[in-house]
This record gives C-alpha cells, structure tokens and sequence, in this order.
C-alpha cells in the first residue's frame, strides 16, 4: 500500500511539472567541462526583481527576447529547462559577469530556492555559490527547470553589453 501512495505521488508531481512546462527544448548537458547555453534555450521576463515568488515567475507569460534595455539595470528574469546526461547529479552553473543572483530550480526533488546574492554586499563564498558560480542537485536523465534573476546596477557598459545573462553549465 505505501509504494502504491508513493507511485500515485511521484506521479501527480511528475504530472504537475510536466503540465507547467513549455515548449522551449531543453538544454542537455552532456560534457563535464563548461559549455556556453546558447540564448535560444532561454527566455526572459521583465519587470519583475528579486523579491518576486516562484508562483508568480511559473504563472508568468515569458518572452524569446528582452524587449527593454532599462531592464538590464531595473532586473529581469531568465528561465530555461536543461535535461542532465551526465553521471553527476552536482551541477555547477557560471554566470558570465554578476553583481546580483538569485535562482529557483524545480525538478522531481521539488523546488529549490536560492538565497538572493549580492556583490560586495554578501559573503563571495556560501554553501552553494562562489560568487556567481552556482552548484545545482539536477538529478541523472531528468528535466530541471531554472530561472535565474539579473540585475547590473550600476550598470557596467562593457561587461552587460550583449551578454550579462551568458551563462555556463557542467559539473561542478
């Protein structure tokens, strides 16, 4: 009886994350050394800053594009989904050239949250980060969703030209 209630509850959830999803493709991570997500797995939401809820950022309508410069130094939104073929469920996650971070993950270990980031601000170093450098449980052949907060302010005109939300995965 209990493995019959865990299978109908690893199903609802499972149905749950599919049911949220979007057509976007994942990115799938299949080499243990860095590798660059290119910007047509990603989509972006603005208007929104730090503070928002991980409801809010799942209900929300995302775009393919950031359509407001101003958002670069008002925050915006990333999301993508990435499917991990490696043997490592610790993943690490670079983040190009950041002065804030915050990032939520749902996978079928539920939802993630991490605590919001600041440079200078925030010690470098915590459990789960060095700097802007991220280390994420995304269990072995599994869809894993991210979204991930950008904010350049003040803004740095060389560093957030065209790719302030660059970002590189691999293991950790």
């Amino acid at each position: 009886m209990k493995i019959f209630k865990f299978t109908l509850y690893l199903l609802f959830f499972l149905f749950l994350i599919s049911s949220k999803s979007y057509s976007q493709e994942p990115y799938v991570i299949t080499s243990e050394s860095l590798e660059i997500i290119p910007n047509k797995y990603l989509s972006f939401l603005e208007g929104f800053d730090e503070t928002v809820s991980f409801e809010t950022l799942e209900n929300a309508e995302w775009s393919e594009k950031r359509l407001n410069v101003q958002s670069m130094v008002d925050g915006y939104w990333v999301r993508f989904a990435v499917k991990n073929n490696l043997q490592t469920g610790k993943i690490g996650l670079s983040h190009n050239f950041n002065y804030e971070k915050k990032i939520f993950i749902k996978n079928l270990l539920g939802i993630d949250e991490f605590s919001y980031w600041k440079l200078e601000f925030n010690k470098h170093r915590g459990k789960d980060h060095i700097g802007g450098a991220y280390q994420l449980k995304i269990p072995t052949n599994e869809l894993t969703f991210i979204y991930d907060f950008f904010r350049n302010n003040p803004a740095d005109r060389f560093n957030s030209k065209d790719n302030y939300h660059r970002m590189m995965i691999g293991t950790w």
